[in-house]
């Protein structure tokens, strides 16, 4: 009976053990025939992105073809993303144009270095490449902070900068729509300024109603340098007019001319109006940022908000709060009201504004 048991164990082992082996190679066949089925249905479809953190910081930049990466080149605000691009792109075009949208001078010295190890450009066109970073680079040198991650440390290196050139290039290139704003107002050349309003006209990745205050602002910035303020008169010589002696010899006694006191001319109104233009196109770049992220949660989301502000003399928001949100998404006006309320607007001499701002899904 103990021989018959013992047998009867080891038998029902080895089914078990066959049973085993069988299982495991259904599953190796099955594995191999899924995965041939994969690659098959792979064939022709896009590789998957080269990095994940660019897709996701500026969607595209990493796959498709070259027209869709240089659109996306147009629309990414973050530079090292654009850094990576300018370095590596399979196209040139793409590399060029991200290499016109880095202002940190830092990265521009990195691209100018890289440039001669570059296998991917012939020496003419690395000749080219590295006489355009260094001329830029040149440039740059004048007003370093434009390259600063911070907006509120590049807005006051913006208003600090004087040269027309790089306001130019911030007005076209910075990832801040306020602060291109801001740049575009400050230019003190009225060529420059009608260079860039149709550039901006054509810009679809400003919002309307951003795209509207940047055209007004830049038209009113025009009208203000075309304005010629007048020159004191000069005071007029009357110690050799007319005669000094009378026919008699004697001495003609003349009242001294009234002077009128010398005002120089009064601040134009387009100063305080391009401030107010600066304050609405810093607040709707806000909510079109919020508003993107938010579009990625609920696709619906759309509507109206009326951003009021008391804003102090030090620039320094003391209160924010939406007198009207259409949008009924209490997370995408949180995320408006809490960027507002860190945001410094310089140059604003104290008070209350009222912004209104559209939302609308573009797609």
């Amino acid at each position: 009976m103990v021989k018959n048991s013992h047998k009867s164990d080891t038998c029902h082992k080895e089914a078990q053990m066959k049973n085993v082996v069988l299982t495991a190679i259904s599953l190796l066949v099955f594995g191999c025939a899924y995965h041939g089925q994969i690659i098959a249905s792979s064939e022709g479809a896009p590789s998957p992105p080269a990095n994940i953190d660019h897709e996701m910081a500026c969607p595209n930049s990493s796959v498709g073809n070259d027209e869709e990466r240089l659109e996306a080149v147009k629309r990414c605000g973050d530079k090292k993303v654009l850094f990576e691009m300018a370095s590596f792109d399979s196209s040139k075009t793409v590399r060029v144009e991200a290499s016109k949208r880095i202002l940190d001078i830092k990265m521009i010295i990195k691209l100018y270095q890289s440039i001669p190890d570059d296998p991917d450009l012939t020496e003419e066109e690395k000749s080219k490449f590295r006489a355009y970073l260094k001329k830029k680079f040149e440039l740059l040198k004048e007003c370093p902070g434009l390259g600063y991650s911070d907006a509120t440390k590049r807005e006051y290196a913006i208003r600090q900068c004087g040269n027309n050139q790089l306001l130019v290039m911030v007005a076209r290139y910075d990832p801040d729509d306020g602060l291109r704003y801001i740049a575009a107002t400050s230019i003190t050349d009225v060529n420059r300024l009608k260079e860039l309003w149709p550039e901006i006209r054509a810009d679809d990745t400003l919002s309307f109603d951003v795209k509207r205050d940047f055209q007004r602002g830049i038209v009113e910035r025009a009208k203000e340098l075309s304005q010629v303020p007048k020159e004191r008169p000069p005071e007029e010589n009357t110690s050799d007019r007319g005669r000094l002696f009378t026919e008699d010899g004697e001495l003609i006694i003349r009242q001294p001319a009234k002077k009128e006191p010398y005002s120089p001319p009064s601040e134009p109104e387009t100063a305080n109006l391009n401030v107010e233009n600066s304050v609405g196109a810093k607040v709707r770049a806000i909510a079109k940022t919020c508003y993107d992220g938010a579009l990625k949660r609920n696709p619906q989301i759309e509507g109206r908000m009326k951003v009021r502000l008391n804003i102090g003399k030090n620039g320094k928001v003391s209160k924010a709060f939406l007198s009207e949100n259409t949008t009924e998404s209490e997370s995408l006006a949180k995320c408006v009201l809490n960027r507002v309320k860190s945001t410094e607007f310089y140059g604003f001499k104290g008070g209350k504004v009222e912004i209104p701002v559209v939302l609308i899904n573009p797609k």
